[in-house]
């Protein structure tokens, strides 16, 4: 890990720093700012701030997260960083799952993640936005999608739907929990 690793008081941090998912445009395109969160001091510290249907967010990637590791985790965050649990979080905690089990399945996902990310820059350049926003607009780019096509493409497009299998299995919040302060997918709700 980079120097810039933060101090961690329990395991269950000790996964998010591990992990990182939430930050890096992987599972989310945008996260949503609560009204205690300083809206100047965000853009101040770079943050894209957006308007949404119910209220303000910020774009991800976060600008802040550097190979799997939050670069202001020890000083300030948006309240969504200290708040948001993931599934795998959730089930951490709840006991369902073992540390080692956790570890395990963050280092399958990120493995992957970082496989994607790379196949996705070799086919668009450099990237720019999360990883969902970044695969639609490839796919919209290509005009023959056929069945050759998807043969020329194919290992990129299996890595594709497997990591968005797992982050559904693993990572993101099942339909129907709610929270307070949320992540979001490509939507801005």
């Amino acid at each position: 890990m980079s120097e810039l690793t933060p101090v961690v008081a329990s395991p269950a941090q000790g996964l998010c720093v591990r992990c990182g998912l939430c930050c890096d445009g992987t599972i989310f395109a945008w996260a949503r700012l609560t009204p205690e969160d300083d809206l100047a001091r965000l853009e101040a510290g770079g943050f894209i701030v957006l308007p949404t249907k119910t209220g303000t967010g910020f774009a991800q990637p976060c600008h802040h997260h550097h190979d799997r590791v939050c670069t202001i985790y020890q000083e300030w965050r948006p309240s969504i960083c200290h708040a948001f649990r993931c599934q795998l979080l959730r089930r951490f905690d709840a006991g369902e799952i073992s540390l080692e089990q956790a570890h395990v399945t963050i280092t399958q996902t990120t493995e992957l993640a970082d496989l994607v990310w790379a196949q996705l820059r070799e086919r668009v350049g450099e990237v720019n936005g999360s990883l969902k926003e970044l695969f639609r607009a490839w796919e919209a780019t290509q005009h023959a999608q056929d069945a050759a096509w998807r043969r020329q493409h194919a290992a990129f497009l299996l890595d594709y739907a497997s990591l968005q299998l797992r982050l559904d299995r693993n990572f993101r919040l099942k339909p129907g929990v709610v929270e307070s302060t949320e992540m979001k997918g490509n939507e801005r709700a």
